[in-house]
């Protein structure tokens, strides 16, 4: 019975040590939830809650983008970089050669540094726009901030340096910020390559601009000379996708490049110095000053910049390099381009992946895919010391499923000179194919427009119950993926997030629903979301901030419209935990009782048995003095020695060794 119970005990700490764990909901509103620190399930920030920006207006989408940019200000806690690309700036404009007016630049896009607290809410934050603490200059539609992508250190100057995307309705770019500690850009760079003419664009000499200024150290959150912000928005809605008819040429606040009027650039003071010598400064006499090409060719509304990732240093060359995606192409044919950059921001060579097989990238079927969405270091899952990248294409169809803009995951295997070895397709089919897992995508659920890993959420290698045994097998871990689903109009969804637990050769071996409608949802602890939120639409790993082993997560939900406000956006700080199955015992008890138990079982085994072994062996009578035992006769203890008489020839003689009783 006993050996039965420890059989039991055994089987129960192996359960309790299960590898796969799919249970993961938010942090229970009570203190010491489950590991938690934190008595909150998540962190909202936008213009009402978290403390964050007040300038926020209708149509600002803050959260299009967010990234983690580390401790910036030092303070021991990470910092965050949210894009709003529906920002407006206000550009000066010289009238009559005297007056000056500021003219709104709709849609000209802006950038939000968030210093937060050891609680997640925002301490302080500051506005990088149009010329505006250290930004570049922006005009109509460059939809500054569409994405952000952490660099490192370019400069050296012991702060994290970023990229911004403003992917424009006519040209795009991307714009590489030098960071000062309080918040603002020291200089920036430009990466916009040369113009090729095309017959559905305006005319436009093939001109690329590298900015370089120096701005004071104290950031404004505010243009102190411009005037109150107007509320002025377009009256329709945001669609799923960007307009891509250009404005006319005779738009009073629209910057069009002609052959006679180049893209327009920063024009700082001279007062002001250059950051590097080495590249050109701008003199207000001289006006707008043509850019110096930097970077792959553009075409018109090749929405360049819609995407960036972060991939480390590729080539090896020492220098940081980034992938930038542009996965709303005109043509309907996308692609993500790896740039090898110098320090100074300089696009030294480039591979361009596209979703035609270009670069060794996946030929995919249908058009307008969206292949890029989102862009990943993966770490290197082959062994040969360069990093995957896993390429998201929110807008294609899973082959042999009816989900119509449902969205893909590619995995891509890298070779050091940015082009693509091999891929694996991470999908609905494909993962019901290979593990029978059957991922609960809907059409138009748009996954692949975000996405990011936090490591092995549910531990494949988990040992830490597991008794020390020479049969226990070693198990490898493999990194989890976080899938963001921001669902379109046409879904009519509030968006939602998926986490893919990967094993061997990138199979999906199960999957978890952010926000659970079991146990989030129909607990009243997960946000409320409305139609159109968004939510998923840009996500970025945080530190683990509740200490329970589990990185948080920080989600944009750009179409946020609470207050009766309009697509003014937000941001969410969820607080996760893991949850798997939990025996009447504690496990650490379990643990202990598992071999524990059994080593008690077999001393208490080895006592008993000597002490049968000396009883059982102790000294019995004999047959005889049994029967004179059972005979009743009485024998005496006392022994009496009497003499032997031996008798010879007649003669008797007495022996020593006779007695009597």
């Amino acid at each position: 019975m006993l050996l039965f119970v420890c059989i039991l005990l055994l089987l129960q700490h192996l359960r309790c040590g299960q590898s796969i764990w799919t249970k993961f909901d938010l942090v229970r509103p009570f203190a010491d939830a489950w590991g938690s620190s934190f008595t909150t399930p998540y962190v909202k920030i936008n213009k009402w809650e978290g403390n964050g920006p007040s300038q926020l207006t209708n149509y600002s989408f803050f959260g299009c983008s967010v990234a983690n940019i580390g401790d910036l200000d030092k303070d021991g806690i990470d910092d965050l970089a949210v894009g709003a690309r529906g920002e407006s700036s206000f550009m000066p404009q010289t009238i009559n050669g005297n007056d000056t007016e500021y003219v709104e630049q709709l849609n000209a896009g802006a950038i939000y540094i968030l210093f937060l607290t050891d609680i997640g809410t925002v301490r302080d934050s500051v506005r990088i726009g149009s010329s505006e603490n250290g930004g570049p200059a922006l005009y109509v539609d460059d939809q500054f901030g569409y994405s952000i992508a952490v660099v490192g250190d370019l400069d050296s100057d012991g702060n994290t340096d970023i990229a911004v995307g403003a992917p424009g309705y006519q040209l795009g770019a991307v714009y590489l910020l030098y960071m000062n500690s309080n918040g603002s850009a020291n200089s920036y760079t430009a990466i916009r390559g040369s113009y090729n003419n095309n017959t559905d664009a305006p005319t436009i000499a093939p001109t690329m601009g590298v900015g370089s200024t120096s701005y004071p150290t104290n950031p404004t959150l505010i243009p102190t000379k411009a005037p109150v912000r107007p509320t002025r928005r377009p009256s329709q809605k945001p669609t799923a996708k960007p307009t891509l008819t250009p404005r006319p040429s005779s738009s009073p606040t629209t910057a069009i490049p002609t052959a006679n009027s180049p893209y327009p650039s920063a024009a700082p003071t001279s007062a002001q110095p250059s950051y590097r010598p080495s590249q050109p400064t701008f003199a207000p006499s001289q006006g707008p000053t043509r850019y110096k090409a930097n970077g792959p060719p553009l075409t018109f509304a090749s929405f360049f910049g819609s995407s960036l990732g972060t991939i480390g240093d590729l080539n090896g060359d020492g220098v940081p390099d980034l992938a930038v995606g542009q996965p709303h192409h005109i043509t309907g044919i996308n692609s993500v381009f790896i740039l090898f950059l110098d320090t100074d921001g300089t696009v030294l060579e480039y591979t361009e992946i596209s979703s035609n097989g270009n670069g060794g990238g996946p030929v995919i079927e249908y058009l307008f895919n969206g292949f890029g969405s989102s862009i990943l270091s993966f770490g290197d899952l082959d062994n040969d010391n360069v990093t995957e990248l896993v390429i998201g294409a929110q807008y294609a169809v899973d082959p042999g499923t009816i989900s119509y803009q449902s969205g893909l995951l590619y995995v891509c295997y890298m070779s050091r000179n940015g082009t693509v070895k091999n891929y694996q397709m991470v999908s609905q089919a494909s993962s019901f194919e290979e593990t029978g897992v059957l991922l609960p995508v809907i059409p138009n659920d748009n996954c692949g427009a975000s996405v990011i890993t936090i490591g092995d959420i549910n531990k494949d290698n988990y040992r830490q119950h597991w008794p020390s045994l020479l049969f226990t097998p070693s198990r490898p871990s493999y990194p989890d993926l976080i899938m963001g689903c921001p669902q379109n109009e046409v879904s009519g969804g509030t968006g939602r997030l998926f986490m893919l637990f990967m094993g061997p050769n990138n199979t999906i071996l199960g999957e978890k629903q952010v926000p659970d409608e079991e146990y989030d949802v129909a607990r009243d602890i997960s946000p409320v979301f409305q139609p159109l939120d968004r939510f998923g639409y840009a996500m970025t790993a945080y530190s683990d901030i509740d200490q329970n082993g589990i990185s948080e997560i920080v989600v944009g939900a750009p179409g946020d419209h609470v207050n009766g406000s309009d697509y003014v956006g937000a941001i969410y700080i969820m607080f996760h935990r893991r949850r798997r199955y939990h025996p009447p015992l504690v496990c650490d008890l379990c643990y202990l009782l598992s071999f524990s138990i059994p080593l008690g079982f077999l001393a208490l085994t080895c006592v008993c048995s000597t002490i049968y072994f000396f009883w059982y062996y102790r000294r019995k009578p004999d047959e005889i003095e049994q029967i004179v035992l059972g005979s009743g006769i009485e024998i005496g203890t006392t022994r009496v020695r009497k003499r032997r008489v031996t008798v010879t020839n007649n003669e008797a003689k007495v022996g020593a060794d006779d007695f009597e009783f």
